[in-house]
């Protein structure tokens, strides 16, 4: 049904008696990177995603309870596979949807990156070097990646703001969720929600590149506490969360590839940082081993990003070999060493091996991603 506000609601295709919901509900609860594929094939996963399907529109869903941690954004095929929806968005509420389309906004300027805070994420290091060349900001790495520095940027002049780092859900406190940000002497800071709250995200594009961030506790009356929700409340005009723990080298990968495309939208439009990012999910899940090769040979990223695709492309091609070299020279970029250079000869295929193969097809290496706004 749709009233004039332009909100269409959908009798859902599930019931109390529904013999799969339990296994559903366990399913969407369970907190494992590799239990997505197994909901992409739940039976009442995919009734509700042929809903979403169905919408021939822009569609701002706004679940109820356990549905927001569903990725209601995957939709079916022809072919039967999963593929993000573009211009799909999820709200927390439809009265936040209301309330977000009719606020204006100033006009932004400055663009926020920082990344591996610790020193754990090699690859988020590359992602962020990679982003702020590209959007024309200067990346934050390290001991520099503080709560204070993210104050002083987040300042209501902020157009974007991305963040590769550790994020945890407190089910129990869900207040006490965190970004993990550097502390003094290097200690762990954790950036709690009340925390989170007191700056300034007016306007702001969030991009959340860590796991678990856009996870809710869902509490009486549909309320929800979490990393996305208080930021919207900030004023955040819209963030790019993932519901589940999500594989570092993958991520990269995604962040980069919905970069150059959103770059080359030039605008700052959610409808293109939905076809933005739909693009670059497809892009990985679909890319070849001969693909990321080719991609690396022709792109100037980290030696230590550079030697992870490399060596996960010569592994999902079966090319023993060179995917020993490109891991050892991995291993020298991790310890700080000096690496040979090299690193062009191992872009190339090798005869024999199979290039076809798709290192990222897994849904766990590109799905957990989505889009969440007030419209």
């Amino acid at each position: 049904d749709r009233d004039v506000t332009g909100v269409q609601t959908c009798a859902l295709p599930i019931y109390a008696a529904d013999p799969d919901l339990d296994s559903f509900t366990e399913l969407v609860r369970e907190d494992k990177p590799e239990s997505v594929d197994r909901l992409l094939r739940h039976p009442v996963y995919q009734r509700l995603t042929g809903l979403v399907a169905a919408i021939d529109t822009t569609a701002y869903l706004a679940p109820y309870g356990t549905l927001h941690l569903a990725p209601l954004h995957l939709v079916p095929q022809d072919d039967g596979v999963f593929a993000p929806r573009p211009k799909t968005f999820v709200v927390p509420s439809a009265s936040l949807l209301r309330a977000g389309r009719s606020r204006s906004l100033p006009e932004r300027r400055s663009v926020v990156v920082g990344g591996d805070p610790f020193g754990d994420l090699p690859y988020a290091r590359g992602e962020a070097s990679g982003i702020a060349a590209r959007l024309g900001g200067v990346a934050r790495h390290g001991g520099d990646v503080t709560f204070d520095w993210l104050a002083g940027a987040v300042d209501g002049t902020a157009r974007l703001v991305h963040l590769a780092c550790h994020a945890t859900f407190d089910d129990a406190r869900a207040e006490r969720s965190a970004l993990l940000l550097a502390g003094p002497d290097g200690a762990e800071d954790r950036v709690t929600l009340p925390r989170l709250a007191t700056l300034d995200w007016s306007g702001a594009l969030v991009v959340l590149s860590s796991c678990s961030s856009g996870k809710h506790r869902v509490r009486t009356g549909d309320e929800l506490t979490g990393i996305t929700s208080t930021l919207l409340a900030a004023g955040a005009t819209a963030l790019i969360t993932s519901f589940r723990p999500v594989p570092d080298l993958a991520t990269a990968l995604v962040m980069l590839w919905f970069y150059e495309r959103f770059a080359q939208a030039g605008d700052w439009a959610l409808e293109s940082m939905s076809e933005a990012l739909t693009t670059a999910q497809r892009r990985v899940a679909d890319a070849s081993a001969r693909d990321v090769l080719a991609w690396v040979r022709d792109r100037a990223v980290t030696d230590t990003l550079a030697y992870g695709l490399l060596a996960a492309a010569h592994r999902a091609a079966g090319e023993t070999d060179q995917f020993v070299s490109c891991t050892q020279r991995l291993k020298q970029c991790l310890a700080g060493e000096a690496v040979a250079d090299d690193l062009r000869a191992h872009t190339m295929p090798v005869a024999g091996a199979d290039y076809a193969a798709r290192p990222f097809r897994a849904a766990t290496n590109w799905a957990p991603f989505s889009i969440t706004t007030g419209g």
